[in-house]
């Protein structure tokens, strides 16, 4: 499972270790509540789509 993150336009820098260890904290923080891994993926701020109406939180792309 894939978790996309948009990161705020404060904490986004250029200095790969920072992301990466948020990427890593985040990882083991969703593990540790919901006993699953997933893989985070950190964005940049404003590119994830933004809903209108109802809320759609969830994209299912397995394949059938």
């Amino acid at each position: 499972m894939e978790v996309k993150v948009e990161v705020t336009p404060e904490f986004f820098s250029d200095e790969i270790r920072k992301l990466e260890a948020l990427q890593h904290q985040l990882e083991a923080s969703i593990e540790n509540i919901l006993g699953i891994r997933v893989k985070v993926t950190l964005v940049q701020p404003r590119s994830l789509a933004r809903s209108e109406g109802k809320a759609r939180r969830v994209s299912d792309l397995r394949s059938i």
